[in-house]
């Protein structure tokens, strides 16, 4: 007798559960879309993953590792190696804008 009174209460919970709601757009169980300032984003790895601090000083052929990272801004840096994660920590967004720059040169073949 108590199996089938707790299955009934279960069964009513999950009804009214799918059914209190008529907009789904209140419904408790909605997945939320990600907007553009959304935390849930993924971030943007920068260079191709290549080391920023040699793409900020003008070799962008060296690659970065997964374990030397940088979140900075919705970005993601990669780094070649710790030292060059710290270097470039050094002079942050200095060192963010020479990057930028050659990166867009080399993606434009002038470097």
């Amino acid at each position: 007798m108590n199996k089938f009174i707790s299955v009934m209460i279960l069964a009513i919970g999950l009804t009214g559960c799918a059914n209190h709601h008529k907009k789904t757009a209140h419904h408790h169980h909605k997945k939320e879309k990600c907007g553009e300032n959304c935390k849930m984003r993924k971030q943007e790895a920068q260079f191709d993953k290549h080391c920023a601090l040699s793409v900020s000083e003008g070799d962008p052929h060296v690659h970065g590792k997964d374990e030397f990272r940088l979140k900075h801004g919705g970005k993601v840096y990669f780094f070649s190696s710790e030292e060059n994660l710290n270097k470039f920590q050094e002079n942050l967004e200095e060192n963010i804008s020479k990057a930028n720059k050659n990166w867009s040169n080399y993606r434009g073949n002038t470097l």
